[in-house]
Parts: structure tokens; C-alpha cells; sequence
């Protein structure tokens, strides 16, 4: 599908999932689906090459949990959010265009995914989110990113226990309505890192949530945790 034919089903997505985006933030979402198209050409930064699949699994995918990143903030301070193991900004910098009330740290290891992220920040005149060419590990132990962050996001870990082990430092003490969201894939699977997340760190509020993404018949669902 041409890119310029994307903006119909982008705007029949966002729809379903009930998000109301000015004309502008959609047109800097098919920008961001023109970059990503054309760096990918080069450097690879995603296995999915259709524009039609870009669209479903990349940026309604990451806008499927926009509204589960209210947070409890009495003093109204700027939410600061961190999406581990970002690649191509996923979810991270699809949720900055949505949120611009946020500010969202795009960290990932790999030099020429935040080569690109900087680059596609800076034509998308985007000014809530910063780029960090860090390990999760790295972030936790240098002071300016340590214990900085209301939520941690990801979709790149294979494991709950591993994402609260390697970014466990990351989370603001201050705030107690801080939290882990981590995106997965199937329903049933994910009951059993659950089971192994309470068993090892004794965590109790755990929460699954089944998410519908427009376009996408396999299963997904987020699990929240703190």
C-alpha cells in the first residue's frame, strides 16, 4: 500500500481504539512511518518492511496503551516515561507524538537505532523526548537516570523478570503510583512470568490486561506492575 493511502486506515485505527489526535500529530505519525520506511531500507531497523503492517504493528500497536498511561501526579509534575529497548522508537516516540504532555526517554544500545531516533526527533520538530545510547543496567547506575522515571515501558524484553531486574533502578521512589508496563503477546504464556515474577520478587500488584489492536488478529495484552 502506497504511504499516501495510509492516513485512512490510520485514522479507522486510532478510532477504534477511541484516541481523539489533532490533524497535526496524525500527519507527524505518517511522517514518522515515511522515516521509518526509508532508514529501514539501509539499516534494517525493523524485520516488517509493508507500510500496511508498519502501520497496524508498529504504530497502533504502541498506541494500543495510550490510555493506561495515566498516573497518579496530585502535584502535576511533567511524567517522565522510559521505554527500554526502544529500536525505532516502539512504542516510545509513537506515544511522545500522542503525548505531548509527557516526556519520554527513548533508550536503546544499538548505535544505528538511535542514530535514527535522533534524526527523526529532530524532523519531527518533537521537543518531549530525548534519545539514550544506553543498556538498561547502564541507565540504572549513572545518578541522572537513577530513580528519575514514573514509568518504565517495553516491549523488547523476553521476560518480566527480567525487565523488573534491569530496570528496577530506574523507577521514581518518590512517586508511589510508579510503575512497569511491559507488552506482550500471548494471553495464556504470560501467566506463567507472572507466576514466576511473584514467586521471585514478591511483587503483588499485577495486573493483566487483554489489549485489542485494530488490524492485528494475534493475541496481545500489557501487564502492569509495581
Amino acid at each position: 500500500m502506497p504511504l499516501n493511502n495510509l492516513e485512512s486506515p490510520l485514522r479507522q485505527g486510532l478510532e477504534k481504539l477511541n484516541l481523539n489526535l489533532t490533524s497535526a500529530q496524525i500527519q507527524k505519525l505518517l511522517d514518522y512511518l515515511n522515516l521509518l520506511i526509508k532508514w529501514n531500507k539501509t539499516y534494517n531497523l525493523t524485520a516488517i518492511t509493508q507500510p500496511q503492517k508498519m502501520l497496524t504493528h508498529h504504530v497502533l500497536d504502541s498506541l494500543s496503551v495510550f490510555k493506561y498511561l495515566d498516573i497518579q501526579n496530585p502535584e502535576n509534575k511533567l511524567i517522565k516515561i522510559i521505554d527500554i529497548g526502544t529500536g525505532a522508537g516502539i512504542p516510545g516516540l509513537i506515544l511522545a507524538i500522542a503525548c505531548p504532555d509527557k516526556f519520554f526517554s527513548l533508550l536503546d544500545s544499538n548505535g544505528k537505532k538511535t542514530r535514527f531516533l535522533t534524526q527523526a526527533i529532530y524532523e519531527l520538530g518533537l521537543k518531549n523526548c530525548e534519545v539514550l545510547n544506553l543498556r538498561a543496567e547502564e541507565a540504572g547506575e549513572n545518578l541522572k537516570y537513577k530513580n528519575q522515571f514514573d514509568i518504565v515501558i517495553s516491549r523488547a524484553f523476553s521476560s518480566l523478570i527480567d525487565m523488573f531486574l534491569a530496570c528496577q533502578n530506574l523507577i521514581n521512589l518518590n512517586n508511589p503510583g510508579s510503575f512497569f508496563l511491559a507488552m506482550k503477546g500471548k494471553y495464556l504464556e504470560t501467566n506463567l512470568e507472572i507466576e514466576d515474577l511473584k514467586l521471585k520478587n514478591k511483587l503483588k500488584n499485577i495486573e493483566k490486561i487483554l489489549i485489542q489492536v485494530p488490524g492485528i488478529q494475534e493475541e496481545r495484552c500489557l501487564v502492569k506492575f509495581n
